[in-house]
């Protein structure tokens, strides 16, 4: 049996998988964050959930995919802002971001609840190990976290795949 792709190419035998631009060559295992992490602060914080891989090329590409379960609450503006990075925790090195939550005037003891999803390609031109991380940080002070789990009650993971170039 062969497998036919849309730029008319073809895979007939097992051993040409991996052959074609697009292909996945690896994926990594799923990392899990098992611990909530809770910050106040306005500066990016390194959450410890990280994944590393190590690209077979330097035509490569990694797809990210990160999905976390954040929360945000206490006094009005309770945006968890979350973002990926390659390397370590920084400006310099955030590959993407995203916010949620909410901001309103007067006080407020209450919560918002949210999730973001990241589905980024990196193009990273290396065949040394890589090391993706997440970040987050709170839009004015107030407490934002994203929230661990396993098992059953998994919410917050990473997983890398390197796509042949």
């Amino acid at each position: 049996m062969s497998i036919h792709f849309h730029d008319s190419s073809a895979i007939h035998t097992a051993s040409g998988l991996g052959s074609n631009a697009g292909d996945i060559l690896q994926t990594t295992s799923q990392s899990i964050l098992n611990n909530t992490f809770t910050t106040s602060n306005t500066s990016v914080q390194d959450i410890g959930l990280t994944c590393t891989i190590t690209p077979s090329a330097t035509s490569s590409k990694v797809i990210i995919h990160v999905v976390l379960n954040t929360e945000g609450y206490g006094d009005r503006d309770r945006r968890p802002i979350t973002s990926i990075h390659s390397g370590a925790v920084g400006t310099s090195t955030q590959l993407a971001r995203q916010f949620s939550g909410e901001y309103h005037t007067g006080d407020s003891g209450s919560y918002s609840y949210g999730g973001h999803t990241y589905w980024y390609l990196h193009s990273p031109s290396t065949t040394s190990a890589i090391t993706y991380r997440v970040g987050l940080k709170s839009g004015d002070g107030s407490n934002v976290k994203v929230n661990g789990g396993s098992g059953t009650d998994l919410r917050s993971y990473m997983y890398l795949q390197e796509v042949k170039g």
